[in-house]
């Protein structure tokens, strides 16, 4: 996932996320906890902490290293290896700029978002350039 973002504050902003059930999911977010991190959230077991939230435009990536459980994320080409508990198959509700059971809105502009079904690790480096380039983002 790429996401070019502007967020209006640096408090809680889900950017996306998927609810499974009334209690699990996952979700990028902007300032959990009213802190100034970006973090992949997992309900019910924690937040996974990267990066430092802005009120600039910001590029936002998440890349799941094929075959485990790590993800490299990246705040403005600046990589953050994370390591959470085995991701599933998202199911259930999915939302772009909140959490599905609009317990929270995000807080800002989204300015682009691209998902993508299949591997892309050996591109997120042109990817990212491609983006930046037309952004003007770092």
């Amino acid at each position: 996932m790429f996401n070019v973002q502007k967020l209006n504050q640096t408090n809680i902003s889900p950017t996306v996320a998927y609810q499974n059930g009334s209690s699990g999911g996952y979700g990028l977010n902007s300032g959990i906890g009213g802190g100034s991190a970006y973090s992949i959230y997992e309900a019910g077991v924690a937040d996974h902490n990267f990066g430092t939230t802005s009120t600039n435009l910001s590029l936002i990536s998440g890349i799941r290293v094929q075959a485990s459980s790590i993800l490299n994320c990246y705040v403005n080409n600046t990589l953050y290896v994370l390591s959470p508990n085995p991701i599933n198959t998202p199911s259930g509700n999915f939302a772009i700029g909140g959490f599905p059971n609009n317990s929270l809105s995000f807080i800002g502009n989204l300015s682009e978002l691209i998902f993508y079904s299949t591997n892309q690790n050996s591109y997120i480096s042109a990817i990212q350039s491609n983006i930046n380039t037309y952004y003007g983002i770092y």
